[in-house]
């Protein structure tokens, strides 16, 4: 199977985790809206507190707009990521190293994608209702702690990321030290 398809196939998986994500985000948002107090209502107490009342809704319909344009755009990366390295995927001829290389690939990018929509999400409500609370309300760090947990992994997986190389490296040395 060629590079390009396999980058297509994962982009595309991601864009529909986006698209699901988000679809039950705004679920929810609609859910807790019709609940608690009307969509107006709410838009409308943001607005009074000097918020801009579409940011409470970023997150979803960001979320929402991000899955179809990855997936319209998923051949074009894939192009781009494999530009250079047209081969066929086999795993008869990865040989050890590039089995790991791609594993610390996928795993950056994994945690990256999974964590980059919930971050967006976690960080528009902690900037947007948490931030602007007086410090002595209980329900001021409700949104931080989730936030700060999403650009923990998302760090994760940029670390993994760009490490991948050095870390392969330090596994193979670590793997040969063992034998």
């Amino acid at each position: 199977m060629p590079l390009r398809t396999v980058v297509v196939i994962v982009l595309r998986l991601y864009a529909v985790t986006y698209f699901l994500d988000g679809l039950s985000s705004a679920m929810l948002m609609l859910q807790n809206s019709l609940l608690v107090q009307s969509m107006t209502s709410q838009l409308h107490s943001a607005a009074v507190q000097g918020q801009n009342p579409y940011t409470l809704i970023i997150g979803s319909l960001g979320m929402l707009f991000l899955a179809p344009l990855i997936w319209l755009l998923a051949s074009w990366l894939s192009r781009q990521v494999a530009r250079g390295h047209e081969t066929d995927v086999s795993l008869g001829t990865l040989t050890l190293e590039d089995f790991c290389r791609l594993a610390f690939i996928f795993l950056g990018l994994k945690f990256m994608l999974s964590s980059f929509g919930m971050s967006l999400q976690n960080g528009c409500d902690f900037f947007t209702r948490d931030f602007p609370l007086k410090n002595g309300d209980i329900l001021k760090w409700h949104y931080l702690w989730p936030f700060l947990g999403h650009v923990a992994t998302f760090s994760a997986g940029f670390i993994c990321l760009l490490g991948a190389n050095k870390w392969t490296r330090l596994l193979l040395r670590r793997y040969e030290k063992l034998q």
